[in-house]
């Protein structure tokens, strides 16, 4: 006997957040962003040309595709077709890779001055050997080893955790500008990742449902991840 399978029956559509647990990641993704006041998106409304897309909907899928290390618009365009949480974030709206790869109008280089430092140089560095023989000479000293061993336990964990967990190994943007803005996305869903799974395991001890969790009663957090991505949207 085999179960009732059957491509061709008549069935009714769901709503798409029934499939996805209340614990998984998209449901946290959702909650930060819709808690964001509506009054902080005033000034992306305009009264001109196409209709543009939500900017808490474009926020809500760069976000989750960057905690599910997918850094490529193409990328994300592509999991617009074919995965239910970015189909549940985005409501059913396809935004372009072209869209989502805009960061600024091409007429902003025209309207201000960039930041673009369109003078530089590139040159060989000769006191490179001087330099390195500076720095083995200084860690050759105990106090200065003990200094360098404390970066190693308080700065580098951060680069490796963006390798193992993220996979993120390289910039895929140019400029200042938008280095720090993929570079601040790429923290945000760090923090993200690693905030769900501590304070989910530490209420799935205390036998709590995961759904209501950390962000709720860490305040200061949540203010702090709030102007954080207030900050880093853009105009689409």
């Amino acid at each position: 006997m085999q179960k009732d399978y059957n491509m061709s029956q008549l069935t009714l559509p769901i709503e798409t957040s029934i499939l996805i647990p209340d614990n998984d990641l998209s449901q946290h993704v959702n909650d930060i962003v819709e808690s964001i006041p509506d009054i902080e998106f005033e000034g992306f409304k305009h009264h001109r040309g196409s209709t543009a897309y939500h900017p808490k909907m474009m926020l809500k899928i760069i976000l989750y595709a960057y905690t599910q290390s997918v850094f490529s618009g193409r990328k994300i365009e592509r999991l617009l077709h074919d995965s239910l949480r970015m189909m549940w974030l985005s409501q059913r709206q396809t935004p372009s890779y072209k869209t989502i790869n805009r960061s600024a109008c091409p007429l902003r280089n025209q309207c201000m001055k960039s930041n673009s430092k369109a003078n530089k140089k590139i040159m060989r560095n000769y006191n490179w050997e001087y330099f390195k023989a500076q720095i083995n000479q200084k860690l050759s000293k105990p106090e200065t080893q003990k200094i360098y061993n404390q970066r190693k336990i308080d700065v580098e964990p951060v680069f490796r955790f963006m390798k193992a967990i993220l996979v993120f190994n390289r910039m895929s943007v140019r400029g200042i500008n938008k280095v720090k803005r993929e570079f601040g996305f790429v923290l945000m869903a760090l923090n993200l990742r690693k905030l769900v799974a501590s304070s989910a395991a530490k209420l799935m001890i205390k036998g709590k449902n995961p759904r209501f969790f950390v962000f709720y009663e860490n305040l200061g957090f949540h203010r702090f991840l709030r102007q954080f991505c207030l900050k880093l949207l853009f105009s689409f």
